[in-house]
């Protein structure tokens, strides 16, 4: 990955100092958001480092300017020609490397800098059955959030046969624990960030919540199409999902659950009304039911059931209604980077949804009643 390397005084731009060295941002598309792009949260994974847990961020030189984007995990070929490398994957695929440890923070501009800014961060996860994706897909962007004074960070994480024994997870909790020591430079508030991801970052979100090594690292969590009660066998089939391995997983889910040795937080979880039928209502409701008879921390449920328009469109075993990661378009507020007719109506809808988002990310609340009440989007 390239990078370049400035001088301190001849910056125009907010440079701030984080664990590693100085970084410079760019105006993102929106000129009142700053986004930083490419910064490492470990060692590169690679040499003696590879298949090893992340590693501290090795320093550099003088100041680092992030304007572009890293490397990607090294997963399967081009989606080009299915229905989803239609859907989000029909831009020129990234470099792929092992040197892939990297996050992407947008925040507003009048907080870079300002310590005392104290604003509400969240951490996105992506999803792709822990061997596809990363973090800075065509429908991921923070202009949105940062709009609503919510820094949004992105992430890549180890993928496939390079994620085995849990270093998925770890990476992912050598992210929180960057943003934990780091964001306070950009005006976050690392007493009040909340995980989010969806389909396999869903499924990550649900194993944060029960790891002790990511105990406290995290205020509250939103689970979009990652199940609740029921999908153990799942992840054990799945290649590289999290396994319990006594220390970063000790224990199932269900069984943490029902030990109440989950977190107690708030939680957001949903599904989308055409999802895949193990992240459904019986998952998600039965998890929901079981938090709320616990008397924990609020969990609210939601359903996302917009049909997307553009079905007529010539794509491969294109999926009708809303199907799983129909959502992502809305939550991010991307529609217009989406070849799909969306009108005013899916616009709105989109504002609606970045703003429970953001709101459950400030207060702990999006905005509808807790459990049994589902928000119908």
């Amino acid at each position: 990955m390239a990078f370049l390397f400035l001088a301190a005084c001849t910056a125009k731009l907010p440079v701030v100092k984080v664990e590693g060295g100085l970084l410079q941002g760019v105006p993102s598309e929106d000129p009142s958001v700053i986004v930083f792009k490419g910064i490492p949260y470990a060692a590169p994974p690679v040499g003696e480092l590879r298949l090893q847990p992340p590693q501290d961020v090795i320093p550099w030189d003088g100041v680092r300017e992030c304007s572009a984007f890293s490397s990607i995990a090294p997963q399967p070929g081009s989606a080009r020609g299915t229905f989803y490398g239609e859907e989000f994957y029909w831009m020129p695929q990234p470099e792929q490397s092992e040197d892939c440890l990297y996050l992407n923070v947008w925040a507003p501009a009048k907080a870079v800098g300002k310590k005392g800014a104290a604003l509400p961060v969240a951490m996105w996860i992506h999803g792709g059955a822990f061997v596809n994706g990363y973090g800075f897909e065509v429908s991921m962007d923070g202009d949105k959030w940062a709009g609503k004074d919510v820094i949004l960070v992105t992430i890549n994480y180890r993928l496939g046969e390079n994620a085995a024994g849990n270093l998925n997870i770890l990476d992912q909790i050598k992210a929180l624990e960057w943003i934990n020591k780091n964001i306070a430079q950009f005006g976050g508030d690392p007493s009040n960030v909340t995980i989010f991801g969806q389909s396999a970052g869903g499924m990550s979100v649900r194993t944060l919540l029960i790891s002790p090594l990511a105990k406290g690292l995290f205020a509250k969590a939103i689970i979009q199409s990652g199940g609740g009660m029921g999908l153990d066998q799942l992840g054990s089939i799945l290649t590289s999902a999290p396994q319990v391995d006594g220390s970063v997983v000790p224990e199932p889910f269900d069984q943490a659950v029902m030990d109440g040795t989950i977190a107690d937080i708030p939680i957001m979880t949903g599904y989308t009304s055409d999802d895949l039928p193990f992240f459904k209502e019986e998952s998600v409701g039965a998890f929901c039911a079981l938090r709320d008879s616990l008397g924990t921390a609020p969990v609210y449920e939601y359903e996302f059931t917009r049909d997307l328009p553009g079905e007529d469109k010539d794509v491969p075993d294109i999926l009708p209604g809303a199907f799983h990661s129909a959502e992502l378009w809305y939550v991010f507020g991307t529609l217009g980077r989406s070849w799909r007719p969306f009108t005013e109506e899916d616009y709105a809808l989109s504002e609606e949804m970045v703003s429970a988002w953001s709101d459950f990310c400030k207060t702990g609340s999006p905005g509808w009643p807790e459990y049994p009440f589902k928000k119908v989007f």
